[in-house]
């Protein structure tokens, strides 16, 4: 948008209502700058008619119409410039409104994948707990790490796990099919180990 205190169209952003000029370099109803000055006089023009672009009583930039010749813009000319404005102005206003919405919906979108994931990890820690909570009645749990050696229990009648289901649940590479580092989960029941990986 112009500058609100230079040229023509600072006028119109100032004062929010059109303006016309039969000959700019002429007028002086309006600062003269340099740069708006120079582009003013590379294209050659003498006449200029600007409108606001405004959404209510902001004004969010001034379209314009201009003229090589000098001449006085009639007032049909006028009303037809600020009814392009004022569509042009909506037109700009919704491209902003459409470009946030998407902005929102992706914010909304990344909550939502954190969210989703956080639910999974919390199915995940319900179901461990709940294959835990089945293993404690029967006389206890015990956590090894893949070389077998015990890292944690709970009870008192958990006996220690053969090394084939040791090697089993952390293959080759001590990873288990799940790749949790180290895993040797298991419960008894009766003579058989029943692993969780």
């Amino acid at each position: 948008m112009p500058s609100r205190s230079a040229g023509l169209g600072g006028l119109v952003a100032q004062t929010a209502q059109p303006y016309a000029t039969r000959d700019y370099f002429a007028d002086k109803r309006f600062r003269h700058t340099d740069p708006i000055d120079s582009s003013v006089h590379d294209e050659g023009l003498a006449a200029i008619l600007g409108v606001p672009l405004a959404l209510g009583s902001k004004v969010i930039g001034v379209l314009f119409a201009a003229d090589r010749a000098r001449r006085d813009f009639s007032p049909d000319e006028v009303a037809l410039l600020s009814s392009l404005a004022d569509h042009a102005a909506i037109a700009i206003d919704n491209a902003h409104l459409l470009d946030e919405t998407r902005q929102t919906r992706a914010e909304l979108d990344r909550a939502n994948a954190t969210i989703s994931a956080h639910n999974a990890a919390m199915r995940r820690a319900e179901d461990a707990h709940d294959k835990l909570m089945d293993l404690v009645p029967r006389g206890g749990i015990a956590v090894h790490d893949a070389g077998g050696t015990e890292l944690a229990r709970v009870g008192t009648s958990v006996a220690r796990p053969p090394k084939e289901a040791v090697a089993a649940c952390a293959p080759q590479v001590g990873l288990c099919p799940h790749r949790t580092r180290g895993c040797a989960r298991y419960r008894q029941d009766k003579s058989c180990w029943a692993l969780f990986c």
